[in-house]
């Protein structure tokens, strides 16, 4: 239970996404042992998802993005909260989250998927990215998972009233998918 100080300075890495508040809110292990942290930042009025790439020994990973770090923007001037991820087989990472669509006032589920490389790719998505209405003002994502069949699969809430409900959304993915295990 000590601190590894192997990793980072004496077992502890801060990294600064965007110059203001920045919260994380997942974390994953590739297969290569990099370290994909998500969450979002603040970038003025507005917050991004927001995600990181960590060699093994906490240093910035600077084959992701060109520095480690990259900011999505998922609905021009919104709010967007990412809260999890998974990777797929091929290294491309899924991240979902919500974002405040201002058009409509309310909340929708956000995926985005990742190249290898750390930018949002194109083959998913519209520009990477995909926001889910449920016809309702608050649709928030919590979780995600990749099937065996390489679906992806998100939950969270979605409100009914005043109340609240489960919402599941389930995706297809654009590349097939080779190595998962059932």
């Amino acid at each position: 239970g000590t601190l590894d100080n192997g990793f980072g300075s004496g077992g502890m890495v801060k990294t600064d996404m965007a110059g203001k508040s920045d919260n994380a809110r997942s974390v994953v292990v590739q297969s290569n042992g990099k370290i994909v942290v998500t969450g979002y930042a603040q970038n003025g009025s507005n917050s991004d998802f927001a995600v990181a790439r960590y060699n093994a020994n906490g240093t910035l990973d600077n084959s992701f993005s060109g520095d480690g770090r990259e900011l999505t923007t998922i609905d021009g001037t919104s709010q967007d909260y990412a809260v999890g991820a998974v990777v797929q087989p091929d290294g491309k990472i899924i991240v979902a989250g919500y974002s405040y669509n201002a058009l409509y006032a309310n909340y929708d589920f956000a995926l985005v998927r990742y190249t290898a490389s750390g930018i949002p790719d194109n083959g998913f998505g519209t520009a990477g990215r995909i926001l889910t209405n449920f016809n309702s003002p608050n649709d928030v994502a919590a979780a995600v998972v990749l099937q065996a069949d390489g679906k992806i699969v998100v939950a969270g809430s979605t409100s009914i009233g005043t109340d609240f409900d489960f919402a599941v959304a389930r995706y297809n993915t654009a590349t097939p998918l080779t190595g998962i295990a059932a």
